[in-house]
């Protein structure tokens, strides 16, 4: 049995040569690589449980901001499908003020109808207002909200305040002085101070 231990003994003090000699050309190499002066590189240790714990929490975290994109990815998609969806479409447009022109009318004067998503009516109100005033039997156009179905169109018109025939056509004088062609030559005037 004492030879087995000193065959033993003599085997693990070889391995012990060895890798002191591995550690030194180690050494070497990285002394020659940095240009530093050969020092002794310390032997790897085990990874003791506070490092474990560190390399834990690095993927933990890791996985924690993965979680977090992946919430904020799925809330600015879910806002976008609700803009985008029926639901934030008018439902009503509601127009009053209106006496010589019909509803079908002011709405093709503004351009505005039911397939106008709710958010580009809020967000481009003012171009709306400007189209509808282009036409000239509009004076003044305001846009409400009552919900966010229904929408409320107040316009005031500038009224015709007489009938004047001129090559055979009959034109409309408005309160600001325009002209503006009558529908037939025969129709009679409606609504005439």
């Amino acid at each position: 049995m004492n030879e087995k231990n000193k065959n033993d003994e003599s085997k693990h003090q070889e391995d012990k040569l060895q890798d002191q000699k591995m550690w030194n050309r180690i050494n070497k190499f990285f002394s020659r690589s940095i240009g530093q002066s050969a020092k002794r590189a310390p032997k790897p240790k085990a990874i003791s449980k506070s490092q474990s714990f560190r390399i834990l929490n690095r993927f933990n975290a890791m996985e924690r901001n993965s979680i977090h994109m992946i919430v904020i990815l799925s809330i600015i998609s879910l806002l976008l499908i609700l803009l985008l969806s029926p639901l934030m479409r008018f439902q009503k447009v509601e127009i009053t003020g209106n006496h010589d022109l019909t509803k079908a009318e002011v709405l093709a004067a503004s351009g505005i109808n039911k397939k106008i998503p709710a958010w580009q009516l809020l967000s481009e109100q003012h171009y709306f207002i400007q189209r509808a005033e282009k036409n000239s039997q509009i004076k003044k156009v305001k846009i409400s909200y009552l919900n966010m179905q229904v929408a409320q169109i107040k316009i005031e018109e500038n009224s015709k305040v007489g009938l004047v025939t001129k090559k055979d056509k009959n034109y409309y004088i408005l309160a600001d002085g325009k002209f503006i062609p009558a529908q037939s030559v025969g129709e009679k005037p409606q609504r005439l101070p």
